[in-house]
């Protein structure tokens, strides 16, 4: 005899592991009836449900039966899940591929750095092969997965390859670097062999060591029918987390949980989600104290709910800007806050290289609109074209496929750059993305042609009067036979003169900002095209 009565409402509890997991419910005619983050309280009728568990890419279900017995039964259903393997680069302890050696390396290495070329801040590299199962390439011989990792400056200068320097162990799968240097900005390159170089600007700020931590993962490049791979780092998915120079032990042990909600973060940031409550959010504001780039993220994160702590979230940024001071990305949220409370900057923003996270990239170019100066002419952040468009939190650019003699090996910054080679995604389906989606992208060279216009610039032209100029110039009727008709146009003009096409025109004039979002630059990249369009 069935007692349940289908009239009565259940009380019904769902405890996640964490506060970074997901809860969605779903009834038996596969309707989403609640969700929440970390815990959920809800009443339901009787019946089956499905309860789902998400946390960063990891996902489990959970099939339940709510019942209310009429004599003396059971009043409220509670239900709880063991924490998620989640996938990381770094060694986590609960992480899918985690390993007790690449800890132990992990735990060896970070402390003591193996060279010294400043003082002050310090970066910490390590690649290592999760792949367990096979850890040999087709020759048969170990993978060394760091070969290719290099650090440089802003110039192009090599300051540190792993593949001569540093800790590796290929019959662990894992090689580490650690290196002194001074304050600043500096790039990490991963040179896949198949497909070009990535790079991504990294942060080093007094008194901190900046670790990034990356897995290996097989690159493929299809030529003539002929298929070519090669087993290099992740620079993409890396795991980014900021430890005190004085801190002793390993930051594994000594914020774990620190180290997790950073990659949970991290992987909501790059799918667009918001894997935390708004009372956990606030909390992780305030751990930025033991690792602020989970501050860094989560302020991020912040900046994207509905309705945003705006006083906090300034509080936060002040906090960060004493905390590690000339962060790139603490300027860009400094940015977006005082953009949002309708307050302004004391004095000219200058972002001289790029920042670490994609939204930071976002906001820097959106604000180039308001700061022209923002990137300066000549500046790594100012040479940065752009390109295909990847979902990733780091912002990493690419150069396009290696050719056959390479200069920039060499660790010395080239004299005589080759002509701006550039390679966009402008397909149908690449421009219907979201245009906050622009992680890998291709560069300029350093004294390149695009550069020297860029110098050349009037400045009392504005980017609204040369927009204007070049759709005057490339009406909307050429656009769809603009290679036709225009064949010395390069692919990244034909782009700038498709967007400038499409955008309405109010008062006579265009409003730039869709512009220079959709092209990914800082406004005086998109004002030396314009420049270089109207030259021809």
């Amino acid at each position: 005899m069935n007692n349940s009565r289908p009239d009565i409402m259940v009380p019904l509890t769902v405890k996640a592991a964490d506060e970074g997991t997901e809860i969605f419910l779903i009834d038996s005619g596969f309707r989403r009836i609640s969700s929440a983050v970390g815990r959920m309280q809800t009443e339901v009728k009787p019946g089956i449900y499905k309860v789902r568990f998400r946390a960063g890419e990891a996902q489990v279900d959970r099939f339940i039966e709510v019942t209310n017995a009429a004599r003396g039964g059971r009043n409220s259903v509670e239900v709880s899940e063991a924490p998620l393997s989640i996938t990381s680069a770094a060694p986590i302890p609960g992480t899918r591929a985690f390993s007790q050696c690449h800890e132990a390396a992990w735990r060896r290495a970070w402390q003591c750095p193996d060279k010294n070329l400043g003082h002050g801040g310090r970066i910490f590299l390590m690649v290592r092969d999760t792949d367990s199962t096979n850890s040999c390439d087709s020759s048969g011989r170990r993978r060394q997965p760091w070969r290719g990792v290099t650090l440089s400056d802003t110039g192009g200068k090599i300051l540190c390859d792993m593949s001569r320097e540093g800790l590796s162990d290929s019959s662990i799968g894992a090689g580490t670097v650690h290196v002194e240097l001074d304050p600043g900005s500096y790039v990490l390159r991963v040179n896949t062999s198949v497909s070009g170089i990535q790079k991504m600007a990294v942060a080093v700020c007094p008194g901190w060591q900046t670790q990034i931590l990356m897995a290996a993962t097989r690159y493929r490049h299809s030529s003539k029918g002929r298929i070519r791979t090669a087993f290099r780092a992740n620079l993409a998915d890396a795991a980014v987390f900021m430890v005190k120079i004085d801190s002793a032990g390993n930051p594994a042990e000594y914020m774990p949980k620190h180290l997790r909600l950073t990659e949970l973060a991290r992987q909501g940031l790059a799918q667009g989600r918001i894997p935390m409550r708004s009372e956990d959010l606030h909390d992780m504001l305030w751990a930025k104290y033991e690792n602020p780039m989970l501050g860094i993220i989560g302020a991020h994160l912040m900046l994207k709910t509905p309705e945003p702590d705006l006083n906090m979230l300034s509080e936060v940024v002040d906090n960060l800007e004493r905390l590690v001071s000339g962060h790139p990305d603490v300027l860009a949220l400094r940015l977006a806050v005082n953009a949002r409370r309708s307050v302004e900057m004391e004095e000219v923003p200058v972002c001289a290289a790029p920042p670490m996270l994609s939204a930071s990239w976002q906001i820097i170019v959106e604000q180039s609109i308001k700061w022209p100066d923002i990137a300066p002419v000549g500046s790594l952040a100012a040479r940065i074209g752009f390109g295909n468009l990847l979902g990733s939190t780091w912002f990493v650019w690419r150069r396009e496929r290696l050719p056959a003699r390479n200069n920039e090996s060499s660790g010395k910054a080239r004299r005589n750059p080759d002509p701006i080679r550039l390679k966009i995604a402008n397909s149908a389906s690449q421009r219907s993305r979201s245009d906050g989606i622009m992680s890998f992208i291709t560069t300029m060279d350093t004294l390149s042609p695009m550069s020297r216009q860029i110098r050349e610039i009037p400045r009392q032209e504005t980017l609204v009067q040369l927009l204007s100029r070049v759709r005057e110039r490339f009406p909307m009727g050429n656009i769809q036979t603009g290679a036709n008709e225009y064949p010395e146009l390069s692919r990244i003009q034909r782009f700038l003169v498709q967007e400038v096409a499409v955008q309405p025109v109010a008062g006579g004039e265009i409003d730039p900002t869709p512009v220079v979002r959709r092209m990914g630059m800082p406004s005086p990249s998109v004002l030396g095209i314009a420049r270089s369009l109207l030259r021809k």
